[in-house]
């Protein structure tokens, strides 16, 4: 895990002070901050690229599968807008 942070330890900051976006069911997107842990765990991964934790899928998709808009995201925002 340390190996992890040290790699994503700029991102791990950034998602806990500026958040990340959740895919709402009807195609929106809002900001959630901070990130919530399980999210980011499902993005940080370790030296050999393996994640720590599993996919993050949201509550609203069909049958538990989630297509590209049914994941949550923890992609750093872009600077004046979100």
């Amino acid at each position: 895990m340390l190996a992890g942070l040290s790699k994503w330890g700029l991102h791990v900051r950034q998602w806990m002070h500026q958040g990340c976006y959740r895919s709402e069911p009807y195609g929106a997107f809002s900001l959630v901050q901070p990130c919530p842990s399980h999210v980011i765990c499902s993005k940080i991964t370790d030296l050999e690229n393996a994640p720590f934790c599993s996919e993050v899928l949201t509550d609203f998709a069909p049958d538990g599968a989630a297509g590209a808009a049914g994941k949550a995201s923890a992609t750093p925002k872009a600077k004046g807008r979100f």
